[in-house]
């Protein structure tokens, strides 16, 4: 999270004559990984802070099992456990 992003094209250097397709603009590969790293940093820290007030707002063990649905909704859409990078069990219960 704390990594040196490369920006996304700046508003000023934007080509105003190139044509538009569709809802996108015409970027290059690397401005559009780069679109798609700080997007992703902004979901993450999302995430984080959403967690972070449920466990202060719901207490540990509705955060728990809120965290627990939702693991299981990405296993049922075929994702493997753990592949949002979060061990819940090593999380909640640390010993």
């Amino acid at each position: 999270m704390n990594e040196h992003q490369e920006p996304t094209v700046s508003p000023e250097l934007r080509d105003p004559s190139a044509q538009v397709s569709g809802t996108h603009a015409s970027t290059s590969p690397e401005h559009r990984v780069a679109h798609q790293r700080e997007e992703l940093r902004g979901l993450l820290v999302l995430r984080y802070s959403m967690e972070k007030n449920y466990v202060h707002d719901a207490g540990v063990p509705a955060t728990r099992q809120i965290m627990d649905k939702a693991e299981q909704e990405l296993e049922r859409r075929g994702f493997k456990p753990g592949a949002d990078g979060i061990d819940l069990d090593r999380l909640f219960d640390p010993s």
